[in-house]
């Protein structure tokens, strides 16, 4: 199937869910609608999940299909009963404000052109595996939904995939989404990669946009002026480095990115209230709910953006009235929505402790070493640790837009959301885990690496209705110099397209060229290799010749798993350093090639049915503190000690290899050696 064509049933599956029930209960705008829709999609995805487990029936494509054309049947009937015709819901407020509405949509969606591009340059090509850490799991949780149809919480994610036991919750909103893509595609990598496209370039920059287009109109911008701020703010996020390219580069977080990525469009929603029908806190509701499923944190995340911007929202009478408005909708999705997060993330409070325990990626700096990391948005991580390089640009925007927002005298807006994350960040640089800032760093294992990108998600909004009040502020002073009568609006029209060609042309495109080689470094031309040809040769080549019931046995660090992502074929190991709790799964990673005298080992083996074990001599390296047990000591390693020097074991034999890489097969028939 061309990319071309995956893309466009990707972005249908992760958006038309959560569209057809927001033109069902009425959710504003069609880019309010845009913003929160992926969210909303996965928020329903999580509740067909959790249906057609209770009725015994398999998640999937066809599942979610089902819901989805019976929401929209749904709301073709309402409407059709509406005395407001479809039409309506895409004409501007007023119809002097159609020329800037037009233009800032064009702009929202060339914004968002600029990640969408980095993505695929750097991808090149959806069939690429990645190769970072984490997407390991990531990729086992996809292809177990996609093959399985198990995809409910406390079915997610076993340690076994042969028995589907025993489950260890994992967050996997994203994977419900790429889980039904697999089984139009058949290819975890191809659906994984299609879906990180979508959720991390696309869903940002339209949630940022719609996020940016309540903030102006809550601050008296009229609706075209609004649309032009969503445009420019879907420009400046569309190159910001956080959260989805430095999150996906320093480690593949793929659940925590897409639930940031999430967090303006689901907080758009919630803003929104007041201007929506009571019935569409459902949806509203629904989306924080995807949200959560997509990573627990951003129940935190959600909170306390909107905690904040209602606090700020406090301080004039208007923004008190809006409040007060939204009261009703909010009590209307309450209790749906209580029901559904707790399903989502319940089964992971189990594990707040160990996050919030997690010790921190930082070490204490001073305060003003802390407000350059907070105020400068440098490049950092991997693909600049000496951070020599910053976003200077979006410094110089963002503090323009907060003082246009200031001078407005209309309510502080998005400011104080950022002060409150930037007073958080601050705290969290100058002592890590250990000060206030721990209540909500915790949330994030303590890491800066995902902390950090709450402002990155709020800086754009900010930029963007401060530079289109400037705008709107120097048309009037045009209009009252020249003798010639200018229409305000044309003028602040042409502002504004200035300054997104601009900003494009300039800054952006400087962002996109790093961001895409921060997805290559990991994708396209990686600086290193798990997923190799060596690896694919090896799971066709045992694909033919394992039998039913029969388990490899592997280390999850390295190409091993590609034999389930690709065939189907049941590992040992689906987590790198074994898993706690489950003994089995890293003592036969520390003590494999004992089993001719431990018979302990040797029992294990037998009880699992492992006739074959692959190895990789070359895989990359990780680190290994916090092993199960200590196993593995804090050095780290690239092959497990319990598959070294395997040569000469009784009942183990090479049958494959191509590379680094071995498969053996093992028989255990034999009488074990004894003292």
């Amino acid at each position: 199937m061309p990319d071309v064509v995956v893309l466009l049933v990707t972005a249908v599956t992760a958006y038309l869910p959560g569209l057809a029930l927001l033109a069902l209960v009425g959710g504003g705008s069609p880019l309010l609608r845009l913003a929160m829709a992926p969210a909303v999609s996965i928020g329903i995805a999580g509740a067909v999940a959790v249906l057609t487990a209770l009725v015994g029936l398999p998640y999937g494509i066809v599942s979610l299909a089902t819901v989805t054309i019976v929401l929209g049947a749904a709301a073709v009937v309402l409407r059709r009963r509406s005395p407001r015709p479809w039409k309506s819901l895409f004409r501007p407020v007023t119809t002097r404000d159609r020329t800037s509405s037009r233009i800032g949509g064009a702009m929202v969606a060339a914004g968002t052109a600029f990640p969408v591009w980095a993505w695929l340059r750097g991808l090149n090509g959806l069939a690429t595996p990645a190769q970072e850490h984490d997407m390991i799991i990531h990729g086992m949780v996809a292809a177990y939904i996609g093959r399985t149809g198990h995809a409910a919480p406390w079915q997610i994610m076993p340690t076994d995939v042969l028995t589907g036991e025993p489950v260890s919750f994992y967050p996997a909103g994203a994977h419900l989404l790429t889980g039904a893509l697999f089984n139009v595609t058949g290819d975890v990598f191809v659906s994984l990669n299609a879906v990180s496209v979508v959720l991390l370039a696309v869903a940002p920059c339209l949630g940022v946009a719609g996020l940016t287009w309540v903030a102006a109109r809550q601050l008296g911008v009229r609706p075209g002026g609004a649309m032009l701020a969503a445009g420019i703010g879907a420009l400046v996020m569309g190159g910001m480095y956080r959260p989805s390219f430095h999150l996906m580069h320093d480690g593949g977080i793929l659940g925590n990115a897409v639930a940031l990525c999430l967090v303006p469009g689901v907080v758009a929603g919630v803003l929104a209230l007041p201007r929506l029908r009571p019935k569409a806190g459902v949806a509203v509701g629904l989306g924080v709910v995807g949200a959560v499923w997509a990573h627990p944190s951003a129940a935190v995340s959600v909170g306390l953006t909107v905690v904040a911007w209602w606090l700020g929202q406090s301080f004039t009478r208007r923004g008190r009235s809006e409040l007060r408005a939204s009261i009703k909708p909010l009590l209307f999705a309450a209790p749906g929505t209580l029901v559904l997060l707790t399903i989502a993330a319940g089964p992971g409070l189990s594990q707040a402790g160990r996050t919030g325990n997690w010790p921190p990626d930082t070490s204490p700096m001073t305060f003003v070493e802390a407000m350059g990391e907070t105020f400068s948005f440098p490049y950092s991580g991997w693909i600049d640790q000496a951070q020599a390089r910053s976003q200077v640009w979006v410094v110089l925007v963002l503090a323009v837009g907060a003082s246009a927002i200031a001078a407005r005298r209309r309510g502080p807006g998005p400011l104080v959301p950022y002060a409150v994350w930037s007073v958080v960040l601050l705290g969290a640089w100058v002592s890590p885990g250990r000060g206030f800032d721990a209540v909500v760093t915790q949330f994030y294992y303590n890491a800066m690496l995902r902390t950090w990108s709450h402002v990155s998600l709020l800086a754009p909004v900010i930029a963007a209705v401060g530079l289109v009040l400037i705008a709107d502020r120097l048309a009037v002073l045009v209009r009252r110099a020249t003798p010639v009568p200018l229409a305000p609006r044309w003028v602040s029209l042409a502002v504004a397209t200035l300054v997104f060609v601009g900003f494009a042309a300039g800054p952006t495109v400087g962002y996109t060229a790093i961001n895409e080689q921060a997805v290559a470094h990991r994708y396209g031309t990686p600086d290193f290799v798990r997923y190799g040809p060596d690896d694919r040769a090896a799971a066709d080549w045992l694909a033919s010749r394992i039998q039913p019931g029969q388990r490899v046995f592997n280390s999850g660090n390295d190409g091993s798993t590609l034999l389930y992502l690709a065939h189907g074929i049941p590992i040992v190991n689906v987590y790198t350093l074994g898993f706690p709790g489950v003994p089995y799964t890293y003592r036969l990673l520390e003590k494999f090639k004992r089993y001719p005298d431990d018979l302990q080992v040797r029992q294990q083996l037998i009880d699992l049915n492992v006739r074959w074990v692959y190895v990789d001599n070359n895989a990359p390296g990780i680190g290994s503190a916090g092993s199960p047990e200590n196993w593995a000591g804090d050095d780290g390693f690239r092959l497990a000690p319990g598959l070294t020097n395997l040569a000469g074991l009784p009942g183990l034999h090479s049958e494959f290899e191509a590379g680094s890489v071995s498969v053996y097969s093992l028989d255990l028939t034999r009488e074990p050696n004894t003292p």
